[in-house]
C-alpha cells in the first residue's frame, strides 16, 4: 500500500539514494522472513506494512532521502545495478538487526555519514557486512566485537580501522580474534599493533580450502592441531559444524550449490574463508 506523506519517522533507517534517469526504481532488499516495515520513499511517497522487498519508481531523477522503521531485523544488497545507487546511511535509528551477513554487498558508491551507531546486540556473523564498498573507508562507529570478521570481508582499503573498531573510547573492544580479511581484502595494518591484531600473515596465509568449488568434499590445508570448523549460508546461519584435522574431509553433499563461509578457528588465530559449492 502507498501513501502521500512528505515527514519521516524520528528514530528511522537513514539512507540516501541516487536515481540518474526518470522513471528508474530502487529495491529494498529482504532476506528471509518476520519483516513488518514501513518506507518513506522522500517524493511523497510511502508505503506501508512491508512483508520482503519493497519496490518504488521514481518519476524523476535525483537524490532522495528514503527512511525505514518498524520491524526490519536485515538487509541484503546483491552487487548489483541497484546496490551503486545507495550512496549514503545518515542514520542508523533503533532497528534492532539480527544479521548484517553481507548486507551491504556491492554498494561501492557508500559512505557512512551516521550521527550514531546501529543495534547489533543481536548479530553475531557480521562477515562481508561491507563487500566492495569501495568508497568507504571509515567505519569507526560500528562494533566489531560480536564477530572480527564482521567488515573487513571488503575490497576497500580500511586504513587502521581494526584497530579502531574494537579499541575505540566509545566502543566495545574486541574480544575474539580476527581473520583473514586482514590478508586477503586489502586491510592497511600500517600504524596498528600487531600485538593488537593477533595475527600474522604467515599464519592466515598458510591455511587454504582444496578443492574449491567443490562438489562433494573438500579438505583444509595448513591446520597443524585440531581445529574447529563452522560453515555458514548466505543468510549467516550455521549449518554445520565439527571438529577437524589437516587430513579429514568436510561433506558439502548434503547441501545446495551456492557460497558459503568457512569460519576455522585454531589456538592461535581465526580465519575465514569463501566456499562455493558447485555439483558437477
Amino acid at each position: 500500500m502507498v501513501v502521500t506523506q512528505t515527514t519521516f519517522a524520528q528514530d528511522d533507517f537513514r539512507i540516501k539514494i541516487l536515481t540518474t534517469e526518470a522513471n528508474e526504481s530502487f529495491t529494498i532488499p529482504t532476506t528471509g522472513e518476520g519483516y513488518d516495515y514501513t518506507v518513506n520513499w522522500g517524493d511523497g511517497n510511502v508505503s506501508l506494512s512491508q512483508k520482503g522487498n519493497s519496490v518504488h519508481t521514481y518519476a524523476d531523477a535525483g537524490m532522495y532521502t528514503v527512511s525505514i522503521w518498524g520491524t526490519f531485523p536485515r538487509i541484503r544488497f546483491k552487487a548489483d545495478n541497484n546496490a551503486t545507487k545507495l550512496q549514503r546511511i545518515d542514520h542508523w535509528g533503533d532497528l534492532q538487526w539480527d544479521t548484517i551477513f553481507y548486507a551491504f554487498e556491492g554498494c561501492s558508491n557508500l559512505i557512512l555519514n551516521a550521527d550514531d551507531a546501529p543495534d547489533l546486540s543481536l548479530v553475531t556473523v557480521m562477515s562481508g557486512m561491507f563487500k566492495g564498498t569501495t568508497q568507504l573507508t571509515d567505519i569507526k562507529d560500528i562494533d566489531s566485537s560480536a564477530d572480527a570478521n564482521m567488515c573487513f570481508y571488503s575490497d576497500g582499503v580500511f586504513q587502521d580501522q581494526f584497530f579502531t573498531a574494537c579499541g575505540g573510547t566509545s566502543i566495545a573492544d574486541c574480544t575474539n580474534v580476527p581473520g583473514v580479511q586482514i590478508i586477503d581484502d586489502t586491510y592497511d595494518s600500517s600504524g596498528a599493533d600487531a600485538g593488537t591484531l593477533n595475527i600474522t600473515e604467515i599464519e592466515a596465509d598458510t591455511i587454504l580450502l582444496y578443492p574449491n568449488p567443490v562438489s562433494t568434499s573438500f579438505y583444509i590445508k595448513g591446520l597443524t592441531t585440531t581445529s574447529t570448523v563452522r560453515i555458514y549460508d548466505i543468510n549467516g546461519r550455521v549449518i554445520t559444524e565439527q571438529n577437524i584435522q589437516e587430513d579429514q574431509a568436510i561433506d558439502m553433499s548434503p547441501f545446495d550449490d551456492g557460497v558459503y563461509l568457512v569460519e576455522i578457528t585454531t589456538e592461535i588465530t581465526s580465519v575465514t574463508k569463501r566456499l562455493i559449492k558447485k555439483s558437477n
